[in-house]
């Protein structure tokens, strides 16, 4: 997962790959999909640079998967909390001073939000590993978190496509890989779509 920047790897820097398989299999409900996957639309997008993975990755891999996201920085918990209720995988960036209380890391970090347990507290799936996958308090975990993307439909399977773009309130919607052609310049469409034709191939081969 070097793409230049740093000497780094997937185990040093493939947070936000791995964080994205795991919405994509939670959300599809299967388990096709590898960070390695990933990590290739990281790269052919160029959302691998300097920062590590930067946080554009997510909303551009969920259209690549023909996946809605929805993406509000600097979340409250109300915010999550209605993310949750709408049964979607939440893919969360965050960091912290060295707080026990996040899940997050000084340098920032990708995790996934799953739901709640019977006390209320958020079941967190960490890309480090089981023995760093808990659950927080919401209002902790909030405190920590820079954006926050439900990914999917939610429920039982995607409604009637929409084909609306909008900004409000600092939370962004992308329906998909429409999302692309309505937002990008006209000269860019093509550019685009064949970076997509490529990673598709690549997860294929």
């Amino acid at each position: 997962y070097n793409s230049g920047f740093d000497n780094s790897n997937m185990s040093l820097a493939g947070c936000g790959p791995t964080a994205m398989a795991m919405a994509t299999n939670t959300a599809n409900m299967r388990n096709s999909v590898t960070p390695m996957d990933m990590a290739k639309i990281a790269q052919a997008t160029g959302n691998r640079d300097e920062t590590g993975t930067n946080s554009n990755f997510i909303n551009d891999s969920a259209a690549m998967m023909g996946m809605p996201s929805e993406q509000v920085i600097r979340p409250t918990s109300g915010d999550i909390d209605y993310q949750l209720s709408q049964g979607k995988p939440v893919v969360l960036l965050g960091n912290t001073t060295g707080s026990s209380n996040t899940p997050y890391t000084d340098a920032g970090h990708y995790v996934v939000a799953v739901g709640k347990d019977s006390n209320g507290r958020v079941l967190v799936n960490d890309p480090r590993g089981k023995s760093y996958s808990k659950s927080f308090d919401l209002d902790n975990l909030t405190s920590g978190t820079l954006s926050s993307w439900g990914i999917g439909y939610g429920g039982y399977g995607p409604p009637a496509p929409r084909k609306h773009v909008f900004k409000q309130k600092g939370v962004f919607k992308h329906r998909g890989a429409k999302r692309f052609k309505e937002t990008h310049p006209e000269n860019e469409h093509e550019k685009w779509m064949n970076i997509v034709k490529a990673v598709k191939a690549a997860i294929a081969a």
